[in-house]
């Protein structure tokens, strides 16, 4: 069985597939070719395994020593290629030792060897690939799929893994339009020197992008456009007669709202927009979200993928908003609307992904129009005021509230709330509670997302029209947005260093110029400094105000924008779990702030066991007679 196993799988039995994302995976780790030969050994050993059995072999026949020293080897050959999926300097000191590599085993086909110019060197990256990257042709150049980046040489145009590429690299690489990189074929044959370390991977990261069939030009690189801020700049809210410029239609209601002595004239900068997003078939859905927030006299607005929900608004007095079609920049970003022959979205891969990505463009137009909002699904209800959370007047929030991007999370407990878990911010963001402000790192971050979703739109036209899918959706690719931004681990306003801390503050002051703002943000970072002063008599309190991570990305214009984002609080932005299944909050004497109903099923009426019945449950669907 063993000897079987180490002959096991060909090299011939693998295909070239896409890294999967993790949200806890690192920068670095997301970007590695995944081997899948320990699973396919496994699966292999596995079904051995049963057949011995069922032929009536005892398995305790196979335990003398040579059958010992047989599976070691086995373990040996499987375990070994797994350290390259551990970046270099993530590793162990005695990791990264040299190792006896086990006598390779004869391909199944053959290859010819490669030239001598691509062969690795002495002297160069410890973990293996081109001596640092500058045994790269003069012709190479960069290509990106799935978030990982490779570099192409030679007239085969063979590719290199860039295992650990420099801020922006991906962006900066021409993108491969297909579903597969099978065209361009792994150096080495995908074994050692294929895998670029870290300096082999900053040298290539040095090149231009690629061009030719196939491949999308960069646009950051190639045709830069400027970032699009408001009239009034960032930070400082809408300026005078903004909607004649927006490319958004209102309705009257909004009209009325936003109009000289309407309600919601003369928000102050810093007060959050409400918005949410939907349909008309689950319009009911909508409509018990709006009477809740009316209850709290929050002002929003209800951005709508279709005409009926656009007229059903407005007949319900509600404010909405819609695109307003036509040709130009907008017409060319895709559609206005969505429809589908299914009445629950999300059965529809096509109509799910372009609702995403119509969302994040109603969030684009609002925010360019000077707009700070609070983004929320139509299945969140809001129970109290969130404003003392976004604007600060909660100690424990002090620092969120300055942050570019604040989002909720699917945390189920206390564990990932503190500094040394990031706050949540390692794991699955949930963006159906989403506070953007309007400042250029939030907005570079918004179009970034519509990017990738536009990507994606690319596989999922392939799939067949009857096809149903559940895995992909937007949130998805904010989540890989965020994690493949780069990080900066040195700005840090809770920091002890102050060096560290006024790095974080010169972030936090560029997001909002205006001197009250500036003066809010110097008053909270000096409580921070006396905190961290007065030492363990305040160590408790320091460590209850949420923190921050500093990222930046490449936007449209060609330059870097950094920005803050942090997460609200689990109990208070509760999910469907912690709020339904665990009870947590009503255990604990307390309302929370929001509900999102996640961790329950479906939106339309036609699933009595759905969303409806646990909001009736709790008394919260208002929409009943």
């Amino acid at each position: 069985l063993c000897s079987f196993a180490r002959k096991w799988p060909p090299e011939h039995a693998f295909s070239e597939r896409a890294p999967t994302y993790s949200p806890h995976s690192t920068a670095n780790s997301r970007h590695q070719d995944l081997s899948m030969k320990p699973v396919h050994g496994a699966a292999v050993a596995a079904l051995g395994a049963l057949a011995l059995i069922g032929c009536g072999v005892r398995l305790t026949h196979f335990n003398g020593p040579a059958t010992r020293r047989a599976a070691v080897q086995l373990v040996v050959e499987h375990e070994q290629p797994s350290r390259r999926l551990v970046p270099e300097t993530q590793q162990p000191a005695a990791a990264r030792q040299p190792v006896v590599a086990p006598k390779p085993r004869v391909p199944v086909t053959s290859a010819p060897p490669p030239p001598a110019a691509l062969s690795p060197r002495a002297g160069g990256d410890t973990k293996g690939g081109k001596a640092g990257g500058d045994g790269l042709s003069a012709d190479a150049c960069l290509i990106a799929k799935w978030g990982g980046v490779w570099a192409l040489e030679g007239p085969r145009r063979t590719r290199y893994h860039v295992d650990i590429p420099t801020p922006g690299c991906d962006q900066r690489s021409a993108e491969v339009e297909g579903d597969s990189l099978a065209t361009f074929p792994k150096a080495h044959g995908g074994g050692p020197g294929y895998a670029l370390g870290a300096k082999g991977s900053k040298v290539a990261c040095l090149r231009r992008a690629c061009a030719g069939p196939g491949l999308r030009k960069p646009a950051l690189v190639e045709a830069p456009t400027p970032l699009q801020a408001p009239p009034n700049g960032w930070g400082l809210g809408p300026a005078p007669g903004w909607m004649e410029g927006s490319p958004l239609r209102f309705n009257s209601v909004a009209r009325k709202a936003f109009a000289a002595g309407g309600s919601y004239e003369g928000m102050p900068p810093g007060q959050p927009l409400l918005l949410v997003f939907g349909g008309a078939s689950v319009n009911d859905m909508l409509r018990n979200w709006a009477l809740h927030v009316q209850r709290l006299a929050l002002p929003y607005v209800v951005t709508c993928m279709d005409e009926s929900l656009f007229t059903l608004a407005g007949n319900h007095g509600m404010p909405a908003a819609i695109f307003r079609g036509g040709s130009g920049e907008e017409a060319s970003a895709g559609p206005g609307v969505v429809t589908t022959r299914w009445k629950y979205f999300r059965m529809d891969p096509r109509a799910f992904m372009t609702m995403g990505m119509l969302k994040v463009r109603f969030f684009l137009a609002f925010l360019r129009a000077g707009f700070d909002i609070l983004c929320a699904d139509l299945d969140v209800l809001w129970l109290r005021d969130p404003r003392p959370w976004v604007t600060g007047q909660v100690a424990t929030s002090a620092l969120i509230s300055f942050a570019d991007i604040v989002v909720s999370t699917d945390v189920t407990s206390d564990a990932a709330e503190n500094d040394r878990a990031s706050w949540g911010l390692a794991q699955e963001l949930n963006t159906g509670m989403l506070l953007l402000r309007s400042s250029p790192g939030a907005a570079v971050v918004c179009e970034a997302w519509v990017d990738r979703m536009k990507q994606e739109m690319v596989s999922i036209e392939k799939l067949p029209k009857n096809m149903l899918q559940w895995w992909s959706n937007d949130q998805t690719f904010f989540n890989e947005v965020h994690m493949r931004a780069t990080l900066d681990g040195f700005a840090n306003p809770k920091a002890t260093d102050a060096a560290r801390r006024e790095r974080a503050a010169e972030h936090l002051r560029s997001i909002d110029r205006r001197p009250a703002r500036t003066a809010a943000l110097d008053a909270a970072l000096k409580r921070l400094g006396d905190m961290i002063a007065a030492g363990p008599a305040k160590a408790g309190e320091l460590e209850d105000v949420r923190g921050l991570q500093f990222r930046s990305r490449i936007g449209c214009d060609g330059q870097h924008h950094s920005f803050a984002i942090g997460t609200f609080p689990y109990e208070l932005f509760a999910s469907g779990h912690t709020f339904f299944s665990q009870s947590l909050q009503l255990r604990r004497g307390f309302s929370p702030v929001a509900v999102h109903t996640t961790f329950q099923f479906c939106d339309t009426a036609e699933f009595a066991w759905g969303k409806r019945s646990r909001l009736r449950e709790r008394l919260l669907w208002l929409v009943d007679p």
